[in-house]
């Protein structure tokens, strides 16, 4: 399993190249392209580790994990859609079990996706701050159900460690 996640993380990687400066009009990923790179925080004992390869096509993939103490706790399959002009980020914990939600706002360093019928979380915000990550995962406005992700960046590839 750990090989698997590895190649995976690996190929994911290798397209993970700096942004060729695509005009942004023409590029429907611009709002998101910061997202590009590995991520990692360790916090109690937990590692929280998240990669985005740079788009291919309609679609720009990424792969979420958390592990303890070497043994893998969970993880998703993650991909941002271009579906004519708006992007869909869809996570994937299985076969049959993914969700979707809408890029409902976005700025150079943030985007926010929304998906108001989903039980949750109904939205994921991403913000970048330099070499810092911080993702919020929540139930939607007024809602006290709230993740909170800061990952750092990480310039040594997952596969590699």
């Amino acid at each position: 399993m750990a090989i698997r996640t590895s190649l995976v993380l690996g190929l994911l990687l290798t397209g993970c190249a700096v942004s060729d400066g695509a005009d942004a009009a023409a590029d429907p990923f611009a709002p998101v392209r910061f997202l590009c790179g590995t991520w990692r925080s360790v916090q109690a004992g937990e590692t929280n580790e998240e990669a985005w390869a740079m788009p291919a096509g309609t679609a720009m993939h990424g792969v979420n994990r958390t592990s303890r103490e070497g043994e893998l706790k969970s993880f998703e399959l993650l991909c941002i859609l271009s579906e004519g002009e708006a992007l869909d980020y869809e996570a994937s914990h299985g076969p049959g079990r993914s969700t979707k939600f809408r890029l409902v706002s976005a700025t150079q360093d943030s985007a926010t996706f929304a998906n108001p019928d989903h039980d949750f979380p109904k939205r994921i915000l991403y913000r970048r701050a330099g070499d810092s990550m911080h993702a919020i995962v929540d139930g939607g406005d007024g809602s006290s159900q709230r993740l909170e992700f800061h990952w750092q960046r990480v310039t040594d590839p997952i596969e590699h460690r």
